[in-house]
């Protein structure tokens, strides 16, 4: 071969590595435009997800953080790269993430799942974020475990609300009756578990309803929550305070020594919660009756022990309110016959179980009968004739008062019309009336249409209403109905007066004609000086608006001469005759002789 045709040769070879050269150059820098827009396109996704993506190294520092975490946390990336990441998440949450990047690092390429935790954002709040953990050795520039996790606050602040709303009382915060049940079975395993004592109370506030029906029901809620914030003055902090609805809260005290420390807990309640509650201008006032039970002293079963608490609970309402009772044996006997004639009410009027008794009324100074006071008795087919002592709150309790009292009306009615057929025209009947009664939408339908039925006069009449219809507040409806039953000419008489929160607002409020001073005053009113003085005091004063007084429980010749002279217009009681059936109280009225003092 020449030399020229191997200089062409050598030339042709240059010339074909020259290009392969540039093509080579040109796919080079083709791959290095390509990297770096990728490496801007991560940078750019980085930044805006909502994910976060760091690398912890095996010194457990950042080697890595995502533009993303600045964003999300509001930290500089130079304050979180010198921070470790412990320094970010919450307390509670540190070893759990921990563990998983140490899994991560002894697991390579196996992702390891990072389960909710809190991450911290520069104004203190806390952010809930999930994901994972990989360890990737065989990447090159990859030195560590890489977190990759994405945001999950709204979800878990979704998820809160939906259990708030579910274990907790809308109104105060405090637990409702799902959280209570639960936080008592806890109590209730851990003190099994740890041989300790379980305190339980339950609580019921005196007076709420007077304050709810008089100043509405936005004042009663700011009641129960101002009730709230006391009670949870009064305990420790792991006992729970829980609002079972309406006035009821319980208090569960774990881990105590004995019911020593329950009642100190319900002596605090009983004096913080009577202390004066302001109301926008009101000042009222309310009060606590508290039932007390102990596990396992009293049961260990929870549903058992709810149930005991409760009957403690009505035994110190029993017992005057505003006090607390622990519960006995005796207790949880007397509800169960409590329930059993309960049972048996429902029936009594479809059995014809009741009947009426009539108790004469005399005139002081004539001796003469004026009337009589209709009173309820049930001929229990077992246990006799029965007190309205007893089956009357149960009736007021159930409901069951409004048709009892209807029964009792008519017969009284139709007792007062007899008198009238056989000449008796100046006899009144006086027939007692529950708050519950005067409430119900159709009492004075009711008694319209029994006067009709029974061609009564409504002047014949006597409705006796008790302070109990003061002080559990009356609704508008109950005085619109007593004040249109006395306009119709109807009596209105106030039972027991002296015995409750007695105030002159009452005759007021509820123009009645006549007062009735309670036995209790009566029976020492021959010796005790302060009882005679309440006598004379009450006389006085109904006189002054022009009320007659009935003195009840008159049973002493005494006791008439003493009230007559202090002016008492009439008397009741076993001086005159004891409550007698109809077919007696026709006797008693033809061979009355009169009275002599």
């Amino acid at each position: 071969m020449s030399a020229d045709q191997q200089v062409a040769d050598l030339e042709q070879q240059v010339a074909t590595l020259s290009a392969q050269l540039e093509t080579a150059n040109l796919a080079h820098l083709d791959l290095q435009n390509r990297l770096r827009q990728s490496e801007g396109m991560i940078s750019v996704l980085s930044e805006h997800t909502s994910d976060m993506t760091y690398i912890v190294n095996r010194g457990g520092h950042f080697s890595f953080v995502s533009p993303s975490i600045c964003k999300l946390t509001d930290y500089d990336l130079d304050e979180i790269l010198r921070a470790e990441p412990s320094a970010f998440i919450h307390v509670d949450d540190v070893e759990m993430v921990r563990e998983a990047i140490a899994d991560a690092f002894n697991e390579p390429g196996t992702i390891i799942p990072i389960n909710d935790h809190r991450v911290r954002h520069r104004d203190l709040k806390w952010l809930y974020f999930e994901g994972s953990a990989i360890c990737m050795p065989e990447e090159s520039g990859v030195e560590g475990v890489v977190v990759s996790c994405h945001d999950v606050t709204e979800r878990k602040q979704q998820e809160e609300t939906i259990y708030r709303q579910a274990n907790y009382d809308t109104l105060t915060g405090l637990p409702n009756r799902l959280m209570f049940a639960d936080r008592l079975a806890t109590a209730l395993l851990r003190g099994h578990r740890e041989r300790h004592q379980v305190g339980l109370l339950f609580i019921d506030l005196d007076g709420f309803k007077k304050v709810n029906d008089t100043l509405g029901h936005n004042a009663g809620d700011d009641l129960l929550k101002e009730v709230a914030v006391r009670l949870a003055a009064c305990v420790r902090q792991d006992d729970t305070i829980a609002r079972l609805g309406g006035d009821e809260f319980t208090v569960i005290l774990p881990n105590i020594h004995g019911p020593n420390d329950t009642e100190v807990v319900a002596k605090k309640i009983i004096e913080r919660v009577r202390e004066a509650i302001y109301l926008g201008e009101s000042e009222v006032y309310v009060s606590a009756s508290i039932g007390i039970t102990l596990y396992p002293d009293d049961s260990e079963d929870q549903e058992t022990l709810i149930k005991h608490a409760d009957t403690a609970m009505y035994e110190a309402k029993a017992a005057g309110r505003r006090t607390y009772k622990f519960f006995t044996a005796n207790m949880n006997q007397a509800a169960q016959e409590k329930m059993a004639l309960e049972s048996e009410l429902r029936s009594a009027i479809e059995r014809d179980e009741f009947d009426i008794r009539y108790q004469p009324i005399i005139d002081l100074k004539t001796g003469e009968i004026t009337g009589t006071e209709a009173l309820v008795r049930w001929n229990h087919p077992t246990r006799g004739i029965t007190s309205p002592d007893v089956f009357i709150p149960l009736a007021e309790e159930q409901g069951l008062i409004v048709p009892i009292g209807e029964w009792v009306f008519r017969q009284a009615c139709q007792m007062a019309h007899n008198w009238r057929e056989t000449g008796r025209h100046d006899l009144q009947m006086a027939i007692n009336v529950s708050p519950r009664q005067c409430q119900e939408p159709g009492f004075e339908e009711i008694v319209d249409r029994i006067l009709a039925e029974t061609q009564l006069p409504p002047s014949c009449i006597t409705l006796e209403i008790t302070e109990s219809l003061f002080i559990e507040g009356a609704d508008e409806s109950a005085v619109t109905a007593l004040h249109n039953r006395r306009a119709k000419g109807t009596l209105l008489s106030l039972d027991d007066f002296g015995t409750g929160y007695s105030s002159l607002s009452y005759l007021k409020r509820f123009p009645v004609d006549v007062l009735k001073i309670d036995r209790e005053f009566v029976n020492d009113v021959t010796t005790a000086p302060e009882d005679q003085a309440l006598c004379r005091a009450v006389i006085a004063m109904a006189h002054a608006f022009s009320l007659d007084v009935v003195g009840e429980g008159v049973e002493t010749i005494e006791h008439a001469r003493v009230l007559r002279d202090m002016g008492c217009d009439r008397a009741q009681g076993y001086l005159i005759s004891k409550p007698l059936t109809a077919q007696d109280l026709d006797v008693f009225l033809n061979e009355w002789p009169g009275i002599s003092f």
